[in-house]
């Protein structure tokens, strides 16, 4: 794939970019869902190969022949690689993150390029669809503006992570990007998209929260966060580690929801990696695993911090406060039941 000479003089109103890793089967789908002729004189559409074994190169040069507003770059391997190489080569006054698997939903196109015009905010955040499920971030438009209003904002994006802070489905300003020297980790692959949110919504003046849902989420085969194996566990170790790196020069109300942050995710190792339905070993091993996992300092400090209210209004924090009081067993319990619960939605 030959990457295109960059006219840097036309400056589009949103840059979408595309991490594409062997994505042959998706790609075509995942463009095809960008091109609306009402509203590709304001979208670059990025596409950013990063050491493919399949015909994703190929494909992506075929879409770039097809499409107009469609430019392919190559970047070593890696997602966060990926993004870092759309930033670098992106001109929009917004960057929009969309998985190569995703789409965005038929007809909402036009509502991201609405926002990207009226937004006074740093931060945009959409619903998406999943498995024929809308799950939105908010019943109405709202935007958190000053400092106390981002501080509550960020709070609530960090104690529910999985709802909030994927990168994908959210438009971000350029400007606030590059001002800040801000990129992704290369040396994370868990967690590596909230690690970046911690940061990049530390300089946010405004953040919105939309009422609608744009993004497609799709669900092919196993991915990272779905599949079995232990090295996850040092994954994201390694990723909350580095946010919490960041956190210590934050407010002690923003390492408070640190805390939940951290267990939220100790949470998702447990019911993904430990107690999933794709490891078959024993018990008793499961339960060792869970026990030297709350022993790692940043999860163990988490744990301390985590109380029974804080559950009340996120069952996710269950598994730590179980934790806490030394009954393991329950915490078990509770990630099998959320583990079952995955695998029955991913696999109907």
């Amino acid at each position: 794939m030959k990457e295109p000479v960059y006219d840097m003089k036309r400056q589009p109103l949103l840059s979408v970019v595309i991490p594409a890793y062997n994505a042959e089967n998706t790609l075509a789908a995942c463009i095809g869902s960008l091109e609306d002729s009402t509203c590709n004189r304001y979208i670059e559409i990025l596409v950013v190969e990063n050491g493919s074994t399949d015909n994703t190169d190929s494909i992506i040069e075929s879409l770039c022949n097809k499409y107009d507003n469609v430019k392919g770059f190559h970047s070593p391997k890696g997602v966060s690689n990926a993004r870092n190489a759309g930033i670098e080569k992106a001109a929009g006054q917004w960057i929009l993150f969309v998985d190569a698997d995703d789409e965005i939903i038929k007809g909402k196109l036009s509502v991201i390029v609405r926002y990207a015009q009226d937004s006074a905010s740093d931060l945009v955040l959409f619903g998406h669809e999943k498995a024929g499920q809308i799950l939105l971030i908010s019943d109405t438009d709202k935007i958190w503006s000053g400092e106390e209003a981002v501080a509550s904002a960020r709070e609530l994006m960090m104690e529910r992570p999985t709802k909030y802070m994927p990168v994908w489905g959210k438009l971000f300003k350029r400007n606030l990007i590059t001002d800040h020297d801000l990129r992704f980790d290369p040396e994370l692959t868990m967690a590596e998209d909230s690690e970046f949110l911690i940061r990049y919504t530390h300089y946010c003046k405004a953040i919105e929260f939309s009422k609608e849902a744009v993004y497609q989420y799709n669900l092919y085969g196993d991915s990272a966060v779905r599949t079995f194996n232990y090295e996850n566990v040092q994954a994201y170790t390694r990723s909350m580690k580095a946010s919490a790196a960041f956190v210590r020069q934050e407010s002690s109300r923003m390492k408070e929801a640190f805390y939940k942050y951290v267990a939220v995710h100790m949470t998702l190792i447990l019911v993904r990696t430990v107690f999933c339905m794709q490891n078959k070993d024993s018990l008793s091993r499961k339960l060792s695993v869970e026990k030297r996992i709350s022993r790692i300092p940043v999860f163990a400090r988490a744990v301390r911090h985590i109380s029974l209210r804080d559950c009340k209004g996120n069952p996710a924090l269950l598994p730590a406060y179980f934790i806490k009081g030394g009954h393991f067993h329950a915490a078990a319990f509770v990630c099998r039941v959320r583990a079952y619960s995955n695998h029955k939605k991913e696999n109907p």
